[in-house]
């Protein structure tokens, strides 16, 4: 594969490109931090934690804090993000926000049904959701059996459980290839209470995720208060979108769009036109040549069609989608522990319509993820 092809189908080797394990050094030190914050009610008790476990202890590359906990050969890395991301790399706030309700005082913050704000700070709020959207802390089987039956764990990852190397791809690839402005105001569709949605908070951006789940909302409040970021969830549709005009600078789609009917990914992408600003850039990571019939995102005709043409965007890097071949990712719904569980899973895909028949037939079961980058012309 060409180096320079940015809009393409999944590719494990991708991870070991220097731009790539920058991310995923910066990544890792986060997930990390994460998992040992104390968990708080409100700002103020940050500071009355001990220092080792704040999360102002998040800081720029190059204070002293940093270079505490982090090896010299890893800071030297993420001091280097910097010219190759466009942003701030240490996975730090830029600018603390004391008060979340100053940071986004148009818009109410989200709390716990029950009013209880500090069950919506409690350490199991200080996670973030598994690659499924779930915020229990176990996969269930089915996550495990869509990784495919060939999978093989990301050496070095702390989260192997929640966050397999699909999801590592998805975040350094889409961090690597988009110039991401410090202090931007980000988009997130689809990724309230989720990892890479906490990723662009800490770098110190100002992060807007959405979802149609409150739950995963009210995580997003939680996390932003809890580590002090510039983070809130809202509940919405991605289909349409209620933002001003030239209200983001960036906006983003984790493997949420699969889930949209086609005729709402072409709703989206209309809404994409309007609510970024000229300049801006719109990157997403999508299920492709996924064999359920709700799919239908399969070819680079599939791609250009229900993305490109109706944003009306420009591509970014290469004016096509590239599509490598590779499928690492199995489809649950044909999956089966033997031969008769697995005969008896493709009838039932077949019978019902849950996949596509002709690729039931043909055993065509795997899929991937792909990429896309677009950008909105500037003036």
């Amino acid at each position: 594969m060409d180096d320079a092809l940015m809009n393409k189908t999944m590719d494990r080797n991708d991870l070991a490109r220097p731009d790539c394990r920058r991310v995923l050094s910066e990544l890792f030190g986060l997930m990390r931090r994460m998992q040992r914050v104390v968990p708080v009610a409100s700002p103020s008790s940050i500071d009355n934690a001990p220092r080792s476990m704040r999360a102002v202890d998040v800081q720029p590359a190059g204070h002293a804090a940093l270079s505490a906990a982090t090896p010299a050969n890893t800071q030297k890395s993420q001091t280097k993000a910097t010219v190759s991301v466009g942003g701030p790399s240490s996975g730090a706030v830029v600018e603390r926000a004391t008060n979340a309700a100053t940071s986004f005082p148009n818009h109410p913050r989200l709390r716990p049904d029950n009013g209880d704000e500090l069950s919506a700070t409690n350490s199991q709020a200080l996670t973030y959701s598994s690659w499924y959207g779930r915020l229990s802390g176990w996969p269930g089987a089915w996550e495990h059996i869509n990784r495919g039956m060939a999978y093989q764990p990301y050496p070095g990852n702390p989260d192997e459980l929640k966050v397999p190397w699909f999801l590592l791809w998805e975040i350094a690839w889409l961090v690597a290839n988009t110039p991401l402005r410090p202090g931007s105001r980000v988009l997130d569709m689809g990724g309230a209470g989720s990892l890479f949605s906490s990723f662009l908070a800490a770098r110190g951006h100002e992060v807007v995720s959405i979802d149609i789940d409150a739950d995963l909302c009210r995580r997003a409040d939680a996390l932003g208060d809890a580590m002090n970021w510039r983070m809130r969830g809202e509940v919405m549709d991605m289909a349409e979108l209620d933002f001003p005009d030239e209200h983001f600078d960036h906006i983003f789609s984790v493997c949420v769009f699969e889930h949209l009917p086609v005729s709402g990914r072409v709703r989206c992408n209309e809404h994409i036109r309007r609510v970024l600003k000229p300049g801006g850039t719109a990157s997403y990571t999508f299920d492709y040549a996924n064999p359920q019939a709700f799919g239908r995102l399969a070819t680079p005709e599939d791609v250009k069609w229900q993305f490109v043409d109706p944003s009306g965007l420009s591509w970014r890097g290469q004016p096509h989608f590239e599509d490598n071949g590779l499928r690492y990712l199995s489809c649950p719904q044909s999956f089966g522990f033997g031969r008769f569980t697995e005969s008896a899973a493709r009838i039932h895909a077949f019978v019902t319509g849950s996949m596509e028949r002709s690729q039931v037939l043909a055993n065509e079961t795997d899929y991937t993820f792909g990429a896309l980058f677009l950008e909105k012309a500037d003036g």
